[in-house]
């Protein structure tokens, strides 16, 4: 355009040489907090309360949900699918950091509370005060 300076080619490398130097310190700096983070998570699967906390989320965040959301027209639900999906990443997230053979035992565990809550039979009060199930 009118008026603009042109990039010489000797600043245009000095340019990309300071762009590639901040990019560089950039990426190392979340390869830092990544491996600082994994082994936070992996501390936290150790524990008793770590262990917990990840059955919790394993449940809030709907990982083992696999059913798309129909409306009564057998309609795909789109904002309910979408919703649904945010949340499960959250802990698809969170699971790429775990070490596996410290996640494994949990996620098992967490399938275990889910199937034993389905299975569980629900207990109906009678008229007469007698509950079957």
């Amino acid at each position: 355009m009118l008026g603009e300076k042109r990039e010489t080619p000797v600043e245009r490398a000095e340019r990309l040489k300071k762009e590639e130097a901040i990019a560089e310190r950039t990426r190392a700096k979340r390869e830092a907090f990544d491996r600082r983070l994994k082994t936070a998570v992996d501390a936290l699967l150790k524990t008793t309360d770590g262990q917990t906390l990840f059955i919790h989320l394993y449940h809030l965040c709907g990982f083992s949900q696999g059913e798309i959301p129909l409306d009564s027209f057998k309609r795909v639900e789109e904002g309910t699918l979408l919703y649904n999906a945010t949340r499960r990443a959250i802990y698809v997230k969170l699971r790429g950091l775990a070490t596996r053979e410290l996640l494994l035992p949990v996620e098992m565990e967490a399938e275990k509370l889910a199937q034993s809550e389905t299975e569980a039979p629900h207990k109906v009060k009678t008229e007469g005060g007698n509950q079957n199930g």
